[in-house]
């Protein structure tokens, strides 16, 4: 492979050539996410149930989930946890369980105890994610579509026209529309009417059930083909249900009874369970979720692109506000790699001129990284891996190896045609194989290091296989370019001529110094020894002190910060008294200049405020556990100059909101959010206690 690479440099530089060309490609095409999109075995069930205390959740609302779950096909382990307002149920497989299949299976079984459940919970079903690799978010994009209509209004736009054209973008796996009213049909039965017909509840039902059918009539074929011929029957308005017989003609007196002879019938809306609006105004959410194994900075784009022709036809008065973008903690994540290894390849180069002398000689050598981290992009890529945190982090940690051996391979080469007068192919091809073996096993003993990942146990192996990967790719993609690159270029380099020689016999400043160092160590061993011990010690301080463990996110890890202000209700409150109580709270938040936007998210026993204030993270003005109902809002502030003595000023003005809700019979708790409301640093100590009502007090 040596001799080739020196004696055939057109055959080497069209390999390389396609090496850069597929590298390239394949850079541009890989899936970009942040973290491995990797597949468990396992799939977390998650559900809210506002209100529930822990005990309730897990009689009506674990133990049937968990019943159900058990009767799936392939399940080893099911583990539940369950909180208040909360259920949280993980379901472990036994390996090579097609997990498509068992998410569709669970489902399916979660579907058929739906009547068995709280009304209006939802439970989620979605593949795990180890809590170490939490990011807060399983959707990929949320977008809020709000304007002057009603929610029913808002919510048949967003079902019938916005999530069809989202729904059919490439890249996007689910389109889930949130909020709005739903349609509610009411039938009122006349109890003396009904008496005097002869005609019992069941009666009604049964021609009700009736009425929504899909039946099979029979098979139609011709020649090869054969149809299933079926007949639906749908309502569509209350009036048909009017019509509906409950009881027939049997005596032929021509004479039945219908639904409008007992009963009335009102198609309205049914009783709302929640508020959702955005500066004030009714507003519907709508979240897509992109599908496994798909480029997600891609994909945002084209939802972005598609959400931009979309807004020439939405509804006059209305608009799509884009509330999260998962993309964006990607690509910013993905920028900072880039920019850390593009600074560390620039020093990488500036080291090589600096003692090697030559921008010639530096050159070959840089070109041996570029080439390596093309070549194990082009492995990872045709390996089915994405781009992430992880893999990025492996290929830049490979650059100081990879120069390690093109520079041995190269100082070797020059070293034999100094001393020795050798001809350049000559010194190329003796000079690597006499360090051939070295480098080999110098290589080998630091990919070996990563072999232990392939046996790690427990659910973060999946997650680390990546990195480790990424770093042994990069490090045999070096050892090839070391034993095929550098001797080839080297041999056409020194054609012309051996290397500049140093003008003196005196030894570089680097050689003085290092020499200096080394004498002062052999001299004086246990100065050496204490200070090595010293460092090891100070090191394992700083780090025992102040490296985050537990969770691969550090503090501040992307997180923008949100303050949160959520406020506790009485027992027993009302959903119309809880919104009464956020409007007037939004009227309030509507005078402050310094806010951008507030959302309010009004439910039983909870209504949530937050608002996004950059450099607020810590500061909190918390009120003590309740268990009655509560409520909150989102608010997000304006990123301007000066704007933190503003925030100050918000501060100030929301503890003179406590007071006000004071006379509310209210209480009041305010805290700074990350936008990962799980991630590390989401937690801070209060710095007073809220306002407490006094009907709390009794």
């Amino acid at each position: 492979m040596i001799r080739l690479s020196i004696n055939r440099p057109t055959t080497v530089a069209m390999i390389y050539i396609a090496i850069a060309a597929v590298g390239v490609a394949s850079f541009l095409d890989i899936p970009v996410e942040l973290l491995p999109d990797v597949e468990y075995p396992q799939l977390s069930i998650n559900t809210n149930w506002p209100g529930a205390s822990p005990e309730v959740v897990e009689a009506f609302l674990t133990a049937p989930l968990e019943s159900a779950t058990q009767q799936v096909r392939g399940v080893r382990k099911i583990e539940s946890e369950s909180s208040e307002a909360q259920s949280s149920i993980t379901v472990e497989f036994a390996r090579g369980t097609d997990m498509d299949f068992a998410r569709l299976e669970l489902g399916e079984r979660i579907q058929s105890i739906r009547d068995d459940l709280p009304p209006d919970v939802r439970p989620q079903v979605a593949l795990y994610i180890p809590r170490e690799f939490q990011t807060g978010e399983r959707v990929d994009m949320r977008y809020t579509f709000s304007g002057s209509y009603t929610f029913e209004r808002l919510r048949d736009y967003a079902e019938e026209e916005l999530r069809p054209q989202l729904v059919g973008l490439d890249g996007i796996e689910e389109v889930a529309v949130w909020g709005g009213d739903d349609r509610e049909i009411r039938i009122e039965l006349d109890r003396a009417r009904m008496e005097a017909f002869g005609v019992r509840p069941f009666d009604v039902a049964q021609a009700l059930n009736a009425a929504e059918l899909i039946r099979t009539a029979g098979k139609l074929r011709r020649d090869n083909t054969e149809w299933l011929v079926s007949i639906r029957n749908d309502v569509e308005a209350a009036a048909e249900l009017e019509s509906l017989i409950v009881v027939p003609d049997t005596l032929g007196t021509g004479e039945v009874v219908r639904v409008a002879d007992v009963a009335r019938i009102h198609d309205s809306t049914a009783d709302p369970t929640q508020y959702f609006r955005i500066d004030g105004r009714p507003a519907i959410m709508i979240a897509l979720v992109r599908g496994v194994g798909t480029n997600a900075l891609r994909v945002a784009e084209t939802v972005k692109a598609k959400i931009e022709a979309l807004r020439g036809e939405l509804l006059p008065g209305t608009r799509l506000t884009l509330e999260y973008d998962g993309s964006r903690e990607v690509e910013r994540q993905l920028t900072d790699l880039r920019l850390r290894a593009l600074a560390a390849a620039i020093v990488i180069f500036l080291v090589l001129l600096l003692f090697l002398g030559s921008f010639r000689t530096a050159g070959i050598v840089f070109a041996t990284v570029v080439f390596s981290v093309l070549i194990a992009v082009n492995l990872l890529y045709f390996g089915k891996f994405s781009l992430n945190v992880l893999t990025m982090a492996g290929l830049a940690m490979g650059f100081g190896l990879m120069v390690d051996n093109s520079i041995v391979v190269l100082e070797n080469i020059y070293r034999r045609r100094r001393a020795g007068g050798e001809e350049s192919h000559e010194a190329a091809d003796k000079g690597t194989r006499q360090v051939a073996l070295p480098i080999v096993a110098g290589t080998f003993t630091t990919v070996i290091v990563f072999l232990p990942f392939l046996y790690l146990q427990g659910e973060l192996r999946l997650y680390y296989l990546p990195f480790a990967y990424a770093v042994g790719f990069s490090l045999l993609a070096s050892l090839f370019v070391a034993f095929t690159f550098v001797p080839g270029l080297a041999a056409r380099a020194l054609a012309g001529g051996g290397p500049r020689t140093q003008a003196s016999d005196r030894p570089p400043f680097y050689v003085r110094f290092y020499r200096g160092v080394l004498s002062f160590a052999l001299d004086h061993p246990i100065v050496v020894i204490l200070l090595t011990a010293g460092a090891f010690a100070g090191s394992y301080r700083l780090f025992d002190e102040h490296v985050v463990r537990g969770a691969i996110w550090g503090r501040g890890w992307g997180q923008e910060t949100y303050i949160q202000i959520i406020f506790n209700m009485p027992r027993g409150a009302e959903l119309q008294r809880t919104d009464q109580l956020v409007r007037e709270f939004e009227t309030k938040l509507a005078t402050i200049p310094e806010i951008e936007r507030f959302t309010a998210n009004v439910m039983p026993e909870r209504a949530l405020h937050a608002r996004h204030l950059p450099g607020l993270a810590g500061e909190h003005l918390r009120a003590g556990r309740h268990q009655g109902a509560d409520g909150g809002l989102l608010v997000s502030v304006r990123r301007r100059r000066g704007a933190g003595l503003r925030v100050r000023a918000v501060v100030l003005r929301r503890r003179r909101l406590a007071a006000y809700l004071y006379d509310q019979a209210a209480r009041l708790q305010l805290r700074d959010r990350p936008r990962d409301r799980r991630g590390p640093g989401a937690a801070a100590e209060p710095l007073q206690p809220g306002a407490r009502g006094r009907h709390q007090r009794q």
